[in-house]
């Protein structure tokens, strides 16, 4: 959540633009058929769909006509630095995704 609110900083959003995204995200999301529990068997047979817990071809269809901010834009694309870190799972390293690392660089 932190990164999208970051993103949608440097995106340009305001506050209240952002609460409202949210809540209209929330809302799509719960009345869309992507969270619904799906049982044991169908999950067995679902191999080569991807081990996430929704798909997200179908995702992709709920959430992108409902912001530019969905469709593809790259942090590159932003005009305000951004910073987004995270975590390599294999190696437990972090790493930080930045259009502007100059910006995050510590001072010396």
């Amino acid at each position: 959540m932190g990164s999208f609110l970051a993103a949608g900083v440097a995106y340009g959003l305001t506050a209240d633009e952002l609460l409202a995204l949210i809540i209209e995200t929330d809302q799509i999301l719960a009345n869309s058929e992507l969270f619904r529990k799906r049982s044991i068997l169908v999950n067995l047979l679902a191999v080569g769909q991807g081990n996430g817990l929704v798909v997200l071809d179908k995702l992709a269809e709920v959430v992108v006509p409902l912001h530019p901010l969905y469709q593809g834009v790259k942090l590159s694309d932003l005009s305000l630095p951004i910073a987004i870190p995270t975590v390599d799972l294999i190696s437990g390293r972090i790493v930080v995704f930045s259009n502007q690392p100059e910006f995050f660089k510590a001072q010396s």
